[in-house]
């Protein structure tokens, strides 16, 4: 397996070699700049190489960017010093899973559980088919998802939420309520990349 990361392209800048986190290590070093907010955690602003290797990630099959941002996370998490008892990913409805292979958040969340040794659990599922949130406004983003998520029963749990994209915010902040509604004592947001463009 090894060999096969070794021969690939870096599918960010192309030129170099992968490895087994899914880029070369140059891009690796280039591709976080860490966004720390009272809201949400976020290794960057989504645009430039941060925003391709989420692409790759998400629509073209390089998995194995999910472990480099797992590490990535794993590492600012534990500069806040955030105490957790345990990891959960933003769900895909099961039509789009179907589709996709995969849900690239839960891709992340597990290998992300792993580094700070807790639990990984899939405490929310989508009752909903909603619409793709990256067509909508800020509006119709929060009335999109507001009653898309069921929560399991997390009494007393203190969680890491995990999605690819913050942009608006609507996806995490309703999973948050409605993980806070099922009983859960804290829920910290945390996501690979924040957007930096401007809602109506």
């Amino acid at each position: 397996m090894n060999w096969f990361f070794k021969l690939s392209p870096c599918p960010i800048c192309k030129t170099r070699a992968s490895t087994q986190y899914g880029c070369c290590p140059s891009c690796q070093q280039s591709l976080f700049k860490p966004l720390r907010s009272t809201e949400v955690l976020a290794l960057g602003p989504y645009d430039g190489k941060l925003e391709l290797a989420i692409r790759h990630l998400k629509y073209h099959h390089i998995t194995a960017l999910a472990r480099l941002f797992a590490r990535e996370l794993a590492k600012e998490i534990t500069v806040q010093k955030w105490q957790a008892d345990v990891v959960t990913a933003v769900p895909l409805h099961w039509q789009r899973y179907l589709k996709r292979g995969y849900n690239q958040s839960a891709l992340v969340a597990k290998p992300l559980a792993k580094q700070l040794d807790l639990p990984y659990a899939q405490l929310l599922s989508r009752t909903e088919a909603t619409r793709q949130q990256a067509k909508l406004s800020k509006l119709e983003r929060e009335q999109n998802v507001a009653t898309a998520f069921r929560a399991k029963v997390v009494t007393g749990k203190r969680i890491l939420l995990l999605d690819d994209v913050f942009t608006t915010g609507a996806t995490l902040r309703a999973c948050q309520t409605s993980l806070l509604a099922a009983g859960a004592k804290e829920v910290r947001l945390v996501a690979i990349a924040r957007a930096v463009q401007r809602f109506q």
